[in-house]
């Protein structure tokens, strides 16, 4: 065997072997959140609180992550779990997703997956007794 042809099976063999490991990268699920008011109108600078949980978020306690949208109005929560997450969206304090628009994840986030939820916040208002 000469020299070029135990070089060429060399290679081919290392090629080969190199080929053939089969390596599964696991990516723990991503959401995205796009924070709209009710004018459709992308929200910039809205705080988004996230909860694993409904208790926490209901009781407005707890949350596990916490973003605020940038200039396209969108927050991204990566290296998720795989559950159903329950959100607040707000902007200046008067605009806010609850209770009129959506709330949560409608199924449980998928690995390897990045689930985008479109959030309407809505403009709320406060009375107080003397109005």
């Amino acid at each position: 065997m000469n020299k070029l042809t135990f070089l060429f099976l060399t290679l081919l063999t290392t090629l080969f072997i190199s080929c053939s490991k089969n390596e599964h990268v696991s990516k723990a699920p991503s959401l995205r959140l796009i924070v709209t008011n009710e004018s459709g109108e992308k929200v910039v600078g809205g705080v988004v609180l996230l909860y694993n949980n409904y208790h926490d978020w209901y009781e407005t306690m707890n949350p596990c992550h916490s973003g605020i949208t940038n200039k396209d109005g969108e927050v991204l929560f990566e290296d998720l779990e795989e559950v159903i997450y329950y959100f607040d969206a707000s902007y200046a304090e008067e605009y806010m997703n609850y209770p009129q628009g959506i709330y949560r994840t409608e199924n449980p986030l998928t690995e390897g997956v990045l689930k985008t939820v479109n959030v309407t916040i809505y403009k709320t208002i406060y009375k107080t007794a003397e109005q």
